[in-house]
């Protein structure tokens, strides 16, 4: 009988003689009948997924055995030869190593020989317990149990199994070692020490997976793999984030093109989105289907908002979900203004709510027609407009939890003194009763009254347009309603920009430039020459803006020539030789024309387009694309491409007949435009000539003003300084350096002279300190003191430096209507005026872009589609 020995070293039952062979490792100290007998437990799904698992290879894992599933992993114990055999409280392995034990064989007829004992077993010491045989025998069939359930899991374990799911398996361990960590999470980290090792951890994880020396290759395919939008943390740009990014840096399509391009070439991926996506992103956002576009005589167009409550609920509803709106029932502000910008008039609304209320992409178009801005054409035209206006009461758009919100309207409107007056049928800012808001007249006794016999204390009451009216009284014409009666004098906003810049164009700056001529010894015969001629400098300045502007469309007139050219001698060359080299990029056309191109000397880039109708991708130039009004054409609308072949260009021939045309029409409107820019040129040279000469002083003032600030007398204002011109021309730092021109000038050295330079010093300071109230923030009770102290030391020190100029009506809204305003509203430049001011500027460039568009209708469509986006910009708070 053989002799079995039980020892509790190392855990370890030793086999001698015809026993065991080598050693089995048990993960308690004592084998019995009750643990071995315990059944496994095994998750087979998720077996089947390790790479620890497959048909040589058995781990039989349990909850209590406390081996971490890593750790097994990467131990040398579990190879395709080791059989790892674990109960719920037992673990049976094999030794690592030869080096440490000697390895259990299992015989190849294990039906008939369970263990083979091997003659090592003999130099065990004599020591040592022996196993009785029945001891042997219970061990022996607890073992036949564990081979039988290990025979089972084997078939439930694919013969071989994918490296993608022994990945997944791997994984899967992975997360379940990590889950016992605890780790915080990375967010929540604050040494940058810490997030350092995470990032260091998943390059190493990353070189594992890849491969050292793939590790390039590996993160640019997870870049593009990371831009699918099922992941929060992609890396991509939607098609609409795309369009916002686009409109924001005022990117044509060709321009866009390029730029992912860019990416592709120098990162191997890019994170904008396609563009044809952006296209039609642009389609569905823009609002162009919620205004009428109306043809008019000589070429123009008028448009009319054809909704206004629908319109300003869908921005209402955009600025709640940017956080900007609450939920509240608190009012909502909206501010009308209008103006005349070059040869049209546009009145629009101003939301006045969140911090970007100045700006022109704030603005909601109402009307835009061809026209002036006085009284009849304005009842005329927004007579539509005037009646959903007056209905109007609420602003209604849901919360994130379905909730209807309504807020109530408040009113209120702006423009320059015209406008206003305009607005409720006042003559105009020239007749005795000035003032739009008051009864305020500029006559007195003596005439016209002055600054020395002004109560700049006198409050007047409020008009009561209804009555003047009816009765034809206080400038106001019979019967001439006003177009918003909603609105009350007290609910009009005292014109900041137009007051400002022209209180500081005639109480500071004409006196500057008459004290320079007193300086430079002019009599006072040419002083009232030079104060003339400034009207004339005034037509200069807006003269040589038009030549620099028209100027601008020559040149852009030669280049879209010079294109259209090569395009041309490119047809004329395939069609001559007979010999066509296809191109190498993916363009669908019947004649890829781009690589001939390029070797003719064409530099643009290429810029694929597509087909409405056929749905073929190709280059611009392939298909016809090659003015830059057809440009423009695409950029704002992609349905209108239609390559030649399904215009029924199939023939060379037939495409050589339509690029000619093109490129005769452009060369006829090229030569238009140079002589309408010599004609130009002609003209400045004439109004510039015989202009009163300038003195030492006055060439010094105008150097301070124009090289050392760099300011800059603008046309569209009167040939004034524009507003941030004006608010920089009065830092004090600024005020002293103008005024140290005078201060040098020996002429000047006089009591009198010296005294109203120390005025004006004073003034300047004053001006400069109510334009920083003019903020769109809410004013506190110290700032509206402190300002009501500043304007009145103001209009003394004017009143006193001045006594015999006139008081305007700017100057006189200034005095009595500014502080009380501020007093009922807690704010004064919420929404101001300089907005469509600045909106003209941005509509010009607009109708600039889509000039060369032929049809009026479509060239305001693309117009309307750029500002919405603009809207939809400033709306959903896109940062730049």
């Amino acid at each position: 009988m053989t002799n079995f020995k039980r020892t509790k070293r190392s855990n370890t039952f030793d086999c001698n003689k015809d026993g065991f062979s080598g050693n089995v490792v048990l993960s308690s100290s004592v084998v019995h009948d009750e643990l071995m007998a315990t059944d496994l437990r095994v998750d087979a799904p998720e077996m089947a997924s390790s790479p620890l698992i497959n048909s040589e290879n058995v781990v039989l894992a349990s909850s209590s055995n406390g081996v971490e599933a890593p750790e097994m992993a990467s131990s040398p114990l579990i190879s395709t030869e080791n059989v790892l055999l674990v109960s719920s409280s037992c673990l049976m392995d094999a030794p690592s190593s030869d080096d440490s034990a000697e390895s259990v064989n299992v015989s190849p007829n294990r039906e008939e020989n369970l263990f083979l004992i091997d003659d090592s077993a003999k130099s065990q010491s004599n020591d040592e317990k022996m196993i009785s045989f029945s001891d042997y025998a219970k061990l022996s069939r607890q073992m036949e149990k564990l081979k039988k359930e290990n025979r089972k899991l084997r078939r439930l374990i694919p013969r071989e199994t994918p490296s993608s799911s022994r990945l997944e398996g791997a994984v899967e361990i992975a997360v379940r070692a990590f889950d016992k960590l605890k780790l915080k999470e990375f967010s929540n980290l604050k040494n940058c020490e810490s997030r350092n090792a995470r990032l260091k951890a998943l390059v190493k994880i990353s070189q594992l997976i890849a491969g050292e020396t793939n590790l390039n290759s590996f993160y640019v395919s997870f870049a593009r793999f990371s831009r699918s939008n099922n992941f929060p943390w992609s890396q991509s740009i939607t098609a609409e984030e795309s369009l916002h990014l686009k409109t924001y840096l005022n990117m044509s399509d060709r321009s866009y093109g390029r730029l992912k391009r860019a990416m592709k070439t120098y990162t191997s991926f890019d994170t904008l989105a396609p563009l044809a996506k952006v296209r039609k992103a642009g389609d569905d956002m823009g609002v162009v289907n919620e205004y009428e576009i109306e043809r008019k005589e000589n070429n123009t167009a008028e448009i009319t908002i054809k909704n206004v409550q629908m319109s300003l609920n869908k921005r209402c509803q955009n600025l709640f979900n940017a956080g900007v709106l609450d939920n509240t029932n608190t009012p909502i502000n909206l501010t009308i203004m209008g103006d005349k910008g070059g040869k049209s008039t546009k009145v629009v609304i101003a939301i006045g709510e969140g911090k970007n209320t100045n700006s022109p992409d704030n603005l909601l178009i109402l009307k835009m027609y061809y026209g002036d801005d006085k009284y009849a054409e304005l009842r005329e035209k927004l007579e539509d407009v005037g009646e959903q206006l007056s209905r109007l009461k609420t602003i209604s758009y849901t919360d994130n939890n379905g909730t209807v919100i309504e807020k109530e309207i408040v009113f209120f409107l702006t423009g320059d003194v015209m406008f206003l007056c305009a607005c409720f049928g006042h003559t105009g800012p020239s007749s005795t009763y000035p003032c739009v808001i008051c009864y305020y007249s500029k006559s007195s006794c003596n005439g016209l009254l002055k600054m020395g016999e002004w109560d700049i204390n006198d409050v007047c009451n409020m008009r009561n347009y209804e009555l003047d009216s009816q009765n034809g009284s206080f400038n106001v014409k019979q019967g001439w309603k006003p177009i918003f009666p909603f609105i009350k004098p007290q609910y009009i906003i005292p014109p900041l920009l137009h007051i400002i810049m022209g209180i500081s164009d005639k109480f500071i700056y004409r006196n500057l430039v008459k004290m320079a001529s007193i300086a430079d010894s002019f009599t006072p015969e040419e002083v009232d020459v030079l104060m003339k001629s400034m009207k004339r400098t005034s037509a200069i300045n807006s003269l040589n803006d038009k030549v620099n502007l028209e100027q601008e469309w020559l040149d852009s007139y030669a280049r879209d020539i010079r294109n259209v050219e090569t395009i041309r001698n490119t047809w004329n060359s395939i069609y001559t030789s007979k010999v066509f080299r296809t191109s190498t990029d993916k363009c669908d056309a019947n004649f890829c024309i781009f690589k001939e191109l390029v070797s003719n000397g064409y530099n643009n880039v290429p810029y694929m387009c597509k087909c409405s109708s056929c749905g073929l991708e190709l280059h611009a130039e392939c298909c016809g694309i090659i003015k830059d009004s057809q440009k423009a054409m695409i950029s704002a609308n992609s349905h209108s491409v239609v390559c030649y072949k399904c215009n029924g260009f199939t023939k060379v021939s037939h495409i050589r007949k339509i690029v000619e045309s093109h490129y005769s029409e452009l060369s006829i409107l090229h030569q238009k435009q140079l002589a309408y820019v010599e004609k130009l040129k002609s003209s400045l040279e004439s109004v510039s000539s015989n202009l009163p000469p300038s003195g030492p002083c006055a060439t010094a003032f105008e150097d301070v003003l124009y090289k050392d600030l760099k300011l800059i007398r603008k046309s569209y204002h009167g040939g004034c300084f524009n507003g941030n011109d004006t608010y920089k021309m009065y830092r004090p730092e600024n005020i002293d350096k103008i005024l140290k021109v005078f201060e040098n000038t020996p002429n000047l050295q006089f009591s009198e002279y010296k005294k109203e330079i120390e005025s004006l010093r004073k003034m300047m300071k004053h001006l400069g300190s109510i334009m920083s109230y003019s903020s769109t923030q809410n004013l506190t009770s110290a700032q509206q003191l402190d300002l009501s102290i500043t304007l009145q030391s103001f209009l003394i020190e004017l009143r006193t430096a001045y006594p015999d100029m006139t008081v305007t009506p700017k100057l006189h809204i200034l005095a009595s209507h500014v502080i009380p305003f501020i007093e009922k509203f807690g704010v004064w430049g919420k929404t101001s005026e300089q907005s469509i001011e600045h909106f003209h500027r941005l509509l010009a460039r607009l109708e600039r872009q889509f000039e060369q568009v032929p049809d009026i209708i479509t060239r305001y469509k693309c117009i309307l589609l750029s500002h919405s986006l603009e809207n939809l910009r400033h709306d959903t708070l896109f940062k730049s």
